[in-house]
């Protein structure tokens, strides 16, 4: 059980899991971390976004474009298989 506030609600712990965070790193260079950091702070200064949601959007939208792309190559293999003489 977790410690309770003045009003006998429970605190929430401090343990990032218990809140339901996990931890999440990668390994750069220093100068990637210099630019990564201060893109990344850019962002969230004209966004108002935190970073977590900017990276999580980033990936989506790559994903997105990547698997368009790999669509039209599949659709595009296909339309070169159709004879319709």
């Amino acid at each position: 059980m977790h410690p309770l506030k003045k009003d006998g609600t429970p605190m929430h712990p401090k343990t990032p899991i218990l809140n339901g965070y996990k931890y999440f790193a990668i390994n750069v260079t220093i100068n990637q971390r210099k630019k990564l950091k201060k893109d990344t702070d850019l962002l969230k200064e004209l966004t108002g976004k935190p970073k977590r949601i900017l990276l999580m959007e980033m990936i989506e939208e790559r994903l997105d474009k990547e698997l368009n792309k790999m669509e039209r190559r599949i659709n595009e293999k296909g339309d070169h298989n159709n004879n319709t003489a």
